[in-house]
């Protein structure tokens, strides 16, 4: 899924930012059956170098490394032909609704501007649509409980 590595700006930061929303999930989900680092540098790495002429700034101000991380994360859910991918998407998916969250409720403490905007509401549609897609699931688990 994740491509070749790609070393941009933003991406350190980012990669940061992605593998603590991972690693800060509750501890009974863990230990995780991937390594939270590997997977936040291949994600980021990918986003990247999908988007290398926006993450080389020649396209205007660079994205801010949670706006990165949230839609590399998003990249993770979307995925669904890579066995190893498919391991870490429901802790990928609450790590993403964390970020998400954070960024809808101290919006003060981040300094969005519109390319940022933009991959936050690509990252929220990919959370949706991870949740739409994954909700037969989650019923089939749950449903015996309403």
């Amino acid at each position: 899924m994740f491509g070749n590595l790609f070393a941009g700006k933003v991406g350190p930061r980012a990669v940061q930012l992605a593998a603590k929303a991972l690693r800060d999930l509750p501890a009974m989900l863990q230990p995780f059956p991937f390594d939270p680092d590997e997977v936040a540098l291949r994600a980021v790495n990918y986003i990247e170098a999908k988007n290398a002429l926006l993450f080389a700034g020649k396209q205007g101000k660079m994205p801010t490394a949670t706006a990165t991380a949230a839609l590399s994360l998003a990249g993770i859910l979307l995925e669904t032909d890579n066995e190893q991918t498919l391991t870490c998407q429901p802790m990928a998916c609450l790590a993403l609704g964390n970020i998400l969250l954070d960024c809808s409720n101290n919006p003060h403490k981040h300094n969005f501007y519109g390319v940022d905007v933009q991959m936050l509401t690509v990252a929220e549609k990919g959370y949706m649509a991870y949740m739409a897609r994954t909700e037969p699931k989650r019923d089939a688990i749950l449903g015996g409980l309403r």
